[in-house]
């Protein structure tokens, strides 16, 4: 009998808590700059924990929700773009904490595109490097055996 090594998707809360904190960390080795502004907040960057991260609504939580969707719609037979116009017509539902509606996107728009444009959208004052954000995908997609 054939067993997949794929594990299920979404997994347990903690660990995505676990995944999300280190790819928050990856972010922070990423850009010194964000320490700094932590350190003149009070705060320590490093001390986060993967829960906080998550509920502050720090960007690897929105990232690591979307690849999952991704990946679950992809693997329901859905190409990418029927992924990220599915996507996009749902989160363009939802109330940002600003007031507006995240914009729908175009049809061809890759999800690379768009889920930078929502993190940029959606991520107030936390900002994410592509390259950053690139590497992010590729360890939720490896944390997943995708």
């Amino acid at each position: 009998m054939f067993w997949s090594s794929k594990k299920k998707v979404p997994a347990p809360q903690h660990k995505r808590y676990d995944l999300a904190r280190i790819l928050y960390l990856q972010r922070v080795d990423a850009d010194s700059s964000l320490e700094t502004i932590a350190e003149m907040m009070g705060a320590d960057a490093r001390a986060y924990t993967g829960e906080q991260v998550f509920s502050l609504g720090f960007p690897e939580g929105s990232i690591i929700g979307m690849t999952e969707q991704y990946i679950i719609l992809q693997e329901r037979g859905m190409d990418e773009n029927g992924i990220v116009q599915t996507m996009s017509k749902y989160f363009s539902t939802q109330l940002l904490p600003d007031g507006r509606y995240p914009p729908t996107v175009p049809e061809g728009t890759s999800f690379m595109t768009y889920l930078s444009e929502f993190v940029e959208v959606t991520g107030g004052r936390f900002r994410v490097d592509d390259e950053v954000l690139r590497s992010h995908v590729k360890a939720i997609r490896t944390f997943y055996d995708r």
